[in-house]
């Protein structure tokens, strides 16, 4: 059951939808439930806040490799599953503003 996608468009004054929000404050649950609820189709996952920033950009300038996990697996499982790109994942967790960063 998809739940209607202009819940999920709609941003606050700053242009943050929800899952803009979840984003940043590292809701993990909320974040997979709006991934798994949307439509694919009509849902665009890359939306901008006005500042520029994707709900997944914001999860990486806050930190929170959990989220930026699911975003990986969501937008695409194959490649979740690289060794390589696992370890290329965990050092730039493990290192925050580092070249690899914006």
């Amino acid at each position: 059951m998809n739940i209607s996608d202009k819940y999920f468009d709609e941003g606050d004054d700053d242009g943050n939808t929800p899952l803009h929000l979840a984003s940043m404050n590292g809701h993990t649950k909320v974040v997979k439930f709006i991934l798994e609820k949307s439509d694919p189709k009509s849902f665009d996952i890359n939306k901008k806040n006005n500042f520029d920033n994707t709900a997944e950009d914001i999860a990486r300038q806050y930190g929170h490799k959990s989220v930026l996990d699911l975003y990986l697996r969501y937008t695409n499982p194959s490649i979740a599953q690289l060794p390589q790109l696992q370890t290329l994942l965990g050092y730039i967790r493990k290192y925050p503003g580092n070249q690899f960063q914006k």
